[in-house]
């Protein structure tokens, strides 16, 4: 789990640690970690359940006793904790680094000795975060400049770009979706670009593989990935295009490359996808265990999507105030999409209810995910939504990415 590290405890202090009678068998460790880390907080709190913390050397009984440099207002914190692993429990709240209600959970028993810890622990990897596909775009873009000449554009006017909202800037699935069924794989289509995604191994008349897709051009845009002429158009947006490593049906790889509009109000949506090569460097794409693919066991499909999401999160740098959940709707059209729906509702305290969506085939079922998720920025709950919704749709679930402000 890259939110953990061993700290460099000698070899002597660990000894002292492993011969106190007070402990049996412990686990010494440093953890750094971003304070809105979900991950990281279950893990090392709810799990190894520490029995002494300290940070910067300092043994803490309360969050209010850490120096400032170990939980500051933004960033990361830091800390060391020696855990008796033999009482390691599933947690039966939910537990926070922060906050009063929990506490009690931390105990300083009596002649517990801690060691001097290292003067000097080793830098922890510096996180890389990185921000919504359009923000990236953005952070490389002059906002005024020359008009690009297309059919969207007036060709005396100025260029401009204006950043959408937080879900508009990230791929929207549905017209991303539509875009492909009519254009990448129709056999109809005057440009024929069908032909190039079919001996990839995708084909329109085969179950899913609209949505499969959909799901691999859409989770290019996660994370980093390659700009390639971006400008802005004279009705505030924003045109650029994005080579892509597709994987093929197959188990290979072809390029693909794949532009996209947004900005302005509007959701990002695909202009186009084909096969073309030429390119240095190339987006990857999201991927899901082979097995859950075709799992009825929902329990870990859920626990996988879960973490997976969580973690992608976490390093989004995730600006703004946090008032925000997200959320999915999950269709009710297809047999394995209701199935887990059905689970959902049995089975998960983040079911809010049933509903009925045109756009999503009638019914479907509303959740909030993932359930161990405190409530976000706009920016990181979109990142969230989003990245479920590929994966889900990656294991044949027809998921919706939404979010709730509060």
């Amino acid at each position: 789990m890259d939110c953990l590290a061993f700290s460099n405890l000698t070899d002597a202090e660990w000894e002292a640690i492993r011969s106190l009678p007070e402990v049996e068998a412990v686990s010494c460790g440093r953890a750094t970690f971003a304070v809105d880390n979900a991950i990281a907080r279950y893990f090392v709190w709810d799990l190894l359940i520490p029995i002494v913390i300290a940070g910067e050397g300092v043994i803490l009984t309360d969050y209010e006793d850490a120096p400032s440099t170990v939980f500051p207002a933004q960033g990361s914190g830091r800390m060391e904790f020696i855990c008796d692993r033999d009482h390691t429990t599933e947690p039966e709240s939910d537990g926070h680094f922060y906050g009063f209600d929990v506490s009690e959970a931390l105990a300083i028993e009596a002649g517990v000795y801690l060691p001097t810890m290292p003067q000097e622990l080793p830098p922890a990897e510096p996180i890389v975060y990185h921000r919504s596909p359009l923000a990236s775009v953005f952070d490389r873009l002059p906002h005024t400049g020359p008009a690009r000449i297309s059919k969207l554009d007036r060709p005396d006017a100025n260029a401009h770009a204006e950043i959408s909202e937080a879900m508009q800037q990230f791929p929207d699935f549905t017209r991303v979706k539509d875009k492909v069924r009519g254009y990448c794989l129709n056999p109809e289509q005057s440009e024929q670009k069908w032909k190039g995604f079919f001996q990839a191994g995708y084909d329109i008349r085969e179950e899913g593989h609209v949505e499969i897709l959909t799901a691999l051009i859409c989770s290019a845009l996660n994370g980093e990935f390659p700009i390639r002429d971006a400008r802005a158009t004279a009705d505030g947006r924003v045109q650029f295009t994005v080579p892509v490593a597709l994987p093929t049906t197959d188990g290979g790889l072809v390029p693909l490359l794949t532009s996209w509009l947004g900005g302005g109000g509007v959701p990002l949506s695909l202009a186009t996808a084909y096969r073309a090569a030429g390119f240095d460097e190339l987006s990857g794409t999201a991927a899901i265990p082979a097995d859950l693919c075709e799992t009825t066991n929902w329990d870990a499909l859920f626990a996988y999507v879960s973490a997976e999401t969580l973690n992608h999160a976490s390093r989004l740098d995730g600006e703004g105030y946090p008032f925000f959940y997200s959320t999915l709707w999950i269709e009710h059209a297809d047999k394995r999409s209701r199935a887990f729906a059905t689970w959902v509702r049995k089975n998960r305290r983040g079911f809010s209810g049933v509903f009925s969506r045109v756009a999503f085939g009638g019914r479907v079922t509303f959740v909030r995910f993932p359930e161990e998720g405190n409530q976000v920025s706009a920016a990181r709950a979109a990142a969230q939504a989003n990245h479920a919704q590929v994966l889900f749709q990656l294991a044949g679930i027809r998921a919706h990415a939404s979010l709730v402000g509060l």
